[in-house]
């Protein structure tokens, strides 16, 4: 005969999950973004190298933009926390690359694409963390596109992705 169980303790998994995700620090390199994560204050290094460009090429774009598309990435790579149900994601130092489109994007994806993390630990009801900006400097550094490649004939646009999908 099968035993049916109802319910789990979810008391098991409070240790799994996080009061506070905070995004500490954002490098660009030559061919490489590199970005550190506070959780709860434990340090969380990630970084994306590209093997066919260089980040510092002064074709590709202006220093200020390269920063904003590494914070965009850096933002965007945030996700991979949704898993332990933060509380609050802190992006208050880099507020002014950071744009209110932005954020609408992870708040959607937070609850959407990470539902399951919420059933499997019992938190159905959490509806996602408190997304902290400096709101007074929101977005003041963007400049989009992000990038132009120039070209001998003309200036083209184009699109460049961190190949995280």
């Amino acid at each position: 005969m099968l035993e049916t169980k109802n319910h789990f303790n979810c008391e098991e998994f409070e240790d799994f999950l996080v009061e506070e995700v905070y995004l500490e620090n954002v490098l660009v390199k030559s061919n490489e973004i590199w970005f550190r994560y506070l959780l709860d204050g434990e340090k969380i290094d990630c970084s994306i190298k590209y093997d066919s460009i260089s980040l510092e090429d002064t074709n590709l774009a202006s220093p200020a933009r390269v920063k904003c598309f590494a914070v965009v990435i850096a933002v965007l790579f945030s996700l991979r926390f949704s898993s332990v149900l933060p509380q609050k994601i802190d992006f208050s130092k880099y507020s002014q690359f950071i744009d209110q489109e932005l954020l609408n994007f992870l708040e959607t994806m937070i609850l959407k694409c990470w539902s399951e993390n919420r059933y499997q630990v019992g938190k159905i009801v959490y509806q996602g963390p408190e997304i902290k900006v400096n709101t007074s400097v929101l977005g003041q550094d963007i400049t989009y596109p992000l990038f132009k490649l120039k070209t001998e004939e003309k200036t083209v646009d184009t699109i460049i992705g961190s190949g995280s999908g």
